[in-house]
């Protein structure tokens, strides 16, 4: 996606007209499926272990009440999901912000840095 990108910015700037390019990368996101070297960058000992309370289930509110006993919501819950799952995100996270680092060294080389506006969304922000 982000050569794709460069290459839409490319052509974009020899046209020298006002262009727009939504850049959507799907990762990290569900599948948790990590490339390499990224696959193996983390791994439990990089992982903070959870504070909990049964307080916190302590809830009225439907939503919360519902979220807690969806099945997505036990499942990350357990230490042996959260063991395989918080690494492989801190991977693809990394590999994230290795392709925005080499998405903007490159808009600095070739000068769009200087007019274009970066927004940055997320769906959920895991």
């Amino acid at each position: 996606m982000t050569n794709r990108a460069m290459a839409f910015m490319e052509g974009a700037m020899q046209e020298d007209a006002p262009w727009m390019c939504q850049l959507s990368y799907i990762k990290p996101h569900w599948p948790y499926i990590v490339p390499a070297p990224y696959h193996a960058m983390y791994g439990p000992e990089h992982i903070i272990d959870p504070i909990r309370s049964n307080a916190e289930r302590d809830t009225e509110h439907p939503l919360l009440r519902a979220y807690q006993n969806a099945r997505v919501c036990r499942s990350f819950s357990r230490d042996h999901v959260r063991t395989h799952v918080i690494p492989a995100y801190m991977g693809l996270i990394k590999q994230l912000d290795d392709n925005l680092g080499r998405l903007f060294v490159w808009m600095d080389e070739r000068g769009p840095s200087e007019y274009t506006i970066i927004a940055f969304t997320s769906d959920h922000g895991d």
